[in-house]
C-alpha cells in the first residue's frame, strides 16, 4: 500500500515535469516538495530526503 502511494505521488510529480513548456526554479522546487513529502509519508528518513533535495537543487543551478 505505502509503496502504491508513493508510486502515484512519484508519477504525478514528475508528470509536471513533462507537461511544462520549461523548466524553472519554482517547478523543481514545486516537484522536490511534492516528492520530498511523498518519500517522509514513505518513512523515508528526513536526512536523506533533504539531502536528495539540496543536490539536486545544486545540480540545477548549475544548469540554469
Amino acid at each position: 500500500m505505502v509503496l502504491t502511494e508513493l508510486g502515484l505521488k512519484l508519477k504525478e510529480a514528475f508528470s509536471k515535469l513533462d507537461k511544462a513548456e520549461y523548466i524553472d526554479k519554482k517547478l523543481v522546487d514545486e516537484i522536490l516538495n511534492s516528492v520530498g513529502m511523498a518519500l517522509v509519508k514513505s518513512d523515508v528518513k528526513l536526512k536523506f530526503v533533504s539531502e536528495l533535495q539540496k543536490k539536486v537543487r545544486e545540480s540545477f543551478a548549475q544548469i540554469e
